[in-house]
C-alpha cells in the first residue's frame, strides 16, 4: 500500500503502467509530427507537379462481366490507385504486368509523374504529346488520326 494515498500495490503497478504508456504515446505522436513537418518542409513540389506533356500510352476499355466472374476476391477487383472496387462498365487499363487500374486514376498517376505500376514497379507505358499539339494559349489541339 502506498502510504500518500490508499491504493493496493496492484493498482499502483497498474496505473504506474498506464502513466508509462501515456508518456510513451506522447513521445510517439510528437515524433511522428515532427516527422510530418520535416517531411513537408523537403517536399519537392516540382518533382510531382502535374505535367500535361505526357499520356498514358495504353487505353482504357469498358471492365466486362466475364472479367468481374473470372476474379474471385473483390482484393482482386480493387484499383490500388484509388482502392475503390473495379466495376463492370468502368474503363480500366490493363498494364502488361497485368496489373489493372481505373483509366482515369492511371492517367492522373501518369500526369503526376508516377511512371511505375504500384505493385511490382514495372515501367508504365507513356508517350509525349508533341508541343505542337498545343496552340499559342495553350490550350490542347488534337485532331483525328
Amino acid at each position: 500500500m502506498n502510504e500518500y494515498f490508499e491504493i493496493e500495490d496492484d493498482e499502483e503497478e497498474n496505473s504506474t503502467f498506464s502513466l508509462l504508456r501515456l508518456v510513451e504515446t506522447l513521445i510517439e505522436n510528437r515524433l511522428f509530427r515532427q516527422t510530418v513537418e520535416n517531411s513537408m518542409e523537403t517536399y519537392n513540389h516540382e518533382l510531382f507537379r502535374k505535367r500535361d506533356d505526357v499520356r498514358l500510352s495504353t487505353e482504357g476499355s469498358p471492365w466486362t462481366a466475364e472479367e468481374d466472374a473470372a476474379l474471385s476476391s473483390e482484393e482482386e477487383k480493387k484499383c490500388y490507385i484509388c482502392l475503390e472496387t473495379i466495376e463492370v462498365g468502368n474503363m480500366v487499363v490493363r498494364l502488361e504486368c497485368k496489373h489493372r487500374f481505373h483509366q482515369g486514376c492511371a492517367e492522373e498517376a501518369v500526369a503526376h509523374q508516377h511512371f511505375r505500376c504500384p505493385l511490382c514497379r514495372q515501367a508504365i507505358p507513356t508517350h509525349d504529346v508533341a508541343p505542337a499539339e498545343t496552340n499559342s494559349s495553350g490550350h490542347r489541339v488534337q485532331f483525328p488520326e
